[in-house]
């Protein structure tokens, strides 16, 4: 029974769907080669693979499996199309080539001891990873990560000029640091507004 009969009996209550699903690995290595695999049923169609971005097809063109390749850091849309004679059957699936990235961080540019300050990551890509740090380090200070984002309690009596630093990791590895410059009054001003607050 082809795809088309399948489907045509599903949407009356009979049998099963055939997914129209694209397989693979949605995080791509440069230069590694991935397979992208429709199901089973769609063995011995021809299907057409068209790629939107920097990946190019190595081989598999017209066939339910296919073989990409990227020498290119991107986003990326893979589109698999197959025509039963009545229309097409799309699938299509998103991925990332290459190390992840973030745009900006951001945040409040000061503030004061003792006070905890929140700070986002901006311009990513699904799949990443956070690494969240801050400098220079004292151990008075406390970092609270929730993926994208985080708090800190700055509790180091210093005034100081900090960064806040996010770098982005994947399974490729890690990508270039954001960074956000903080300014945090220390004690002297911090003990100053707790004598005479300001009104």
């Amino acid at each position: 029974m082809d795809i088309q009969v399948k489907n045509a009996w599903y949407a009356v209550g009979i049998g099963n769907e055939v997914p129209a699903i694209i397989s693979g690995n949605n995080m791509c290595t440069l230069g590694t080669d991935y397979t992208f695999s429709l199901p089973e049923e769609f063995e011995g169609e021809t299907i057409t693979w068209s790629i939107t971005g920097y990946p190019y097809i190595v081989s598999g063109q017209g066939t339910k499996s296919v073989i990409l390749r990227s020498y290119n850091t991107g986003p990326a849309t893979i589109s698999a199309t197959y025509n039963h004679g009545n229309g097409n059957i799309v699938a299509q699936l998103s991925i990332w080539v290459g190390l992840p990235s973030i745009d900006y961080i951001s945040g409040p540019a000061e503030g004061s001891i003792h006070e905890t300050l929140q700070y986002f990551a901006n311009g990513y890509q699904f799949g990443t990873d956070f690494n969240w740090s801050i400098s220079p380090v004292y151990e008075e200070n406390n970092l609270f990560t929730n993926g994208s984002s985080v708090e800190i309690t700055f509790d180091s009596f210093y005034d100081e000029d900090y960064l806040i630093i996010c770098t982005p990791e994947n399974v490729c590895g890690s990508g270039s640091p954001a960074y956000k410059e903080t300014h945090i009054y220390g004690y002297y001003l911090w003990y100053i507004q707790t004598l005479h607050p300001m009104k």
